[in-house]
């Protein structure tokens, strides 16, 4: 025995990275329905994709309260 009395793990959340990534593929998705030209121009979105600008909040969240979707792993809901 190494004389160890516990175990931790420590994690670091990088939500805004996380959000950014969900925008991404959100606007890539909109642009492959041919959808992107009805949004303005330019797209205020990209500044926030990029990281230029801390606004991704406004752009990607979550909807309240949670509800159970039983035999559903994931849900994608779009508005």
């Amino acid at each position: 025995m190494l004389g160890a009395d516990q175990v931790r793990i420590a994690q670091e959340y990088r939500i805004a990275e996380f959000a950014r990534v969900i925008a991404k593929i959100a606007y890539a998705f909109a642009f492959a329905e041919g959808a992107a030209d009805t949004l303005e121009s330019p797209s205020p979105v990209i500044p926030a994709i990029l990281g230029h600008c801390d606004e991704i909040g406004r752009w990607v969240g979550t909807m309240a309260p949670p509800q159970a979707h039983p035999g559903e792993l994931h849900r994608l809901i779009l508005h």
